[in-house]
């Protein structure tokens, strides 16, 4: 029998970091972030790790982007990056200085960057554990999603993911318990979900929090609450039951 092809693998040397994030450049790499592994370069051979010796910040890597002029940028643990395509450079987000110490033990010296996106503007919008900023390309700008609403892991951490629909409006979401929040540009609107009650052994706890991800042709938005996934509309916010989730992204699996 012919000897099977054998595939390249991820080398896992520090650890057991996982896959936490992933990206297809425009030249048709792909990139993987892993939680302890640092970040891995697929060029459709072989793999490349890039580690904290390589000039990155820290080997935990949240989340990656890559902008319109094709420069990455990679959210760590410790805060953001920066790769040209030669090196990688830590570019430090100004935290403000009213800005409240995170007490949560496990996150004090976290500066995590959860999700990152390039508007239609050409802004770059980095979602953080310190809150959300804007880069315009030469310097950042704090923005205030709700100062009431509790942070899940510190109090400054309100939104976790972002995504910016067709029309231009930009959506928020976070596990704070206050459903999302839609930027239209001039002002923030927080739409308010059904609230599910969830069984967790032997405690039940409540959730209406939403994490925006995906938009199609009807305007739907894929999205997580509590440990279901949900759907939400545009013009109206509902929970659909689960099958009809799957539904969903099993539709956009396959457009992939």
């Amino acid at each position: 029998m012919p000897k099977e092809k054998e595939h390249p693998k991820l080398i896992k040397n520090r650890g057991n970091g996982n896959v936490q994030c992933g990206l297809q450049d425009k030249a048709g790499n792909l990139w993987f972030g892993t939680s302890d592994n640092g970040l891995y370069k697929y060029d459709g051979k072989s793999f490349s790790q890039f580690l904290v010796t390589n000039g990155l910040n820290s080997n935990n890597i949240s989340s990656i982007l890559e902008d319109k002029d094709g420069k990455i940028w990679i959210g760590t643990d410790a805060g953001l990056c920066f790769y040209d395509g030669k090196t990688f450079a830590e570019i430090k987000i100004p935290l403000p200085k009213n800005l409240p110490p995170n007490k949560n033990e496990y996150y004090r010296n976290s500066h995590r960057v959860h999700s990152m996106m390039q508007a239609k503007s050409g802004r770059l919008w980095f979602v953080t554990i310190d809150g959300v900023y804007i880069y315009d390309g030469k310097s950042f700008t704090p923005f205030i999603i709700d100062e009431n609403a509790n942070g899940f892991m510190t109090s400054n951490d309100k939104v976790e993911h972002i995504l910016e629909d067709k029309a231009g409006n930009i959506w928020f979401g976070g596990r704070t318990n206050k459903g999302v929040y839609r930027y239209d540009g001039k002002s923030i609107t927080n739409l308010k979900l059904k609230e599910l009650t969830l069984q967790f052994e032997s405690k039940r706890v409540s959730h209406n929090w939403a994490w925006p991800q995906l938009q199609d042709k009807n305007g739907i938005f894929g999205s997580a609450i509590g440990l279901e996934p949900t759907v939400m509309m545009v013009k109206h916010l509902q929970v659909l039951p689960k099958a009809m989730v799957y539904q969903v992204i099993m539709v956009w699996l396959r457009r992939l």
